[in-house]
């Protein structure tokens, strides 16, 4: 039987993110939600 750790490993880890590029995820978050908005149902 497969086990949880066998699916995540440690090659795609990102570690020690700068604090200006939180900054940008407000930006992003607005992007999507607005083409969420924008395609309701259509998907």
């Amino acid at each position: 039987m497969a086990k949880v750790e066998d699916f995540f490993g440690t090659l795609n880890t990102v570690n020690d993110i700068q604090d200006e590029r939180y900054s940008h995820l407000e930006l992003l978050k607005r992007a999507v939600d607005a083409m969420a908005n924008a395609t309701y149902q259509s998907i």
